[in-house]
């Protein structure tokens, strides 16, 4: 979706695009549609929903990086590669525990 400053600055206040692209870490970030739909809450708190994200980043050609970023860099914040916090955790802690186990 972003960087990872933007999801470890949590919600971003509404209207502001999530992604600065002086701050982009990887070329793809740029062609996120999060980046052009600041409308769109890819941070939304406890209790709301991220069903409208979800929306916009199955529509999105860098849903696939975006979300591996996300689960490689272990980040819990936000909607990532369409993904809510609950889902990629889910998918983080399978991959910790097939790592402990050896396989």
């Amino acid at each position: 979706m972003g960087s990872a400053e933007a999801a470890e600055a949590g919600p971003a206040d509404e209207g502001a695009t999530l992604l600065s692209l002086s701050g982009v870490e990887h070329d793809w970030m740029q062609e996120g549609l999060c980046t052009r739909r600041p409308d769109i809450d890819f941070f939304p708190g406890k209790g709301r929903r991220a069903a409208a994200a979800k929306v916009v980043c199955q529509q999105c050609s860098v849903q696939l990086p975006c979300l591996d970023y996300a689960i490689a860099n272990e980040i819990v914040d936000g909607v990532w590669g369409g993904l809510s916090p609950q889902e990629r955790s889910t998918i983080i802690l399978r991959r910790r525990r097939a790592r402990a186990a050896g396989e």
